[in-house]
């Protein structure tokens, strides 16, 4: 749906497809990241808060499919999949283009204070080329 149905229903309504990221939190954020992962080359960025992933998932075994995929990965370091998120970041094939760990849990109001850096991010990818 995300990579079909979403952006053939925006072309339909006149929005450029041909610029896509895509970012989420916590389930969300492992999604964009498998998003990413299955189609390379779809999205010009994915920007991942906090994302839900566990080592042996499948987002650790295609994050050889990121290469050349700007990724943005932030996690408070109270959250309870920091270590998760720092594993991932260890198997990304570059490293992350944006993003960071500073104090802050597994909520809305650790995300509510990156959401401007990584939608400076995604703007960013979205406005090159």
């Amino acid at each position: 749906m995300a990579h079909e149905e979403v952006p053939r229903w925006c072309a339909g309504r006149g929005f450029d497809t041909s610029r896509i990221a895509v970012w989420g939190w916590s389930m969300g954020g492992a999604g964009a990241l498998l998003l990413a992962e299955a189609f390379p080359g779809f999205a010009r960025a994915v920007a991942a808060f906090s994302p839900a992933v566990a080592p042996g998932d499948a987002v650790f075994t295609g994050a050889d499919r990121l290469r050349g995929t700007p990724v943005g990965l932030w996690c408070g370091r109270d959250d309870p999949l920091y270590r998760d998120v720092r594993a991932l970041h260890r198997w990304l094939p570059e490293q992350p283009a944006a993003g960071g760990y500073t104090g802050g849990r597994h909520n809305f109001g650790y995300w509510s204070t990156v959401v401007p850096a990584a939608f400076a991010f995604v703007a960013t990818a979205l406005t090159l080329g």
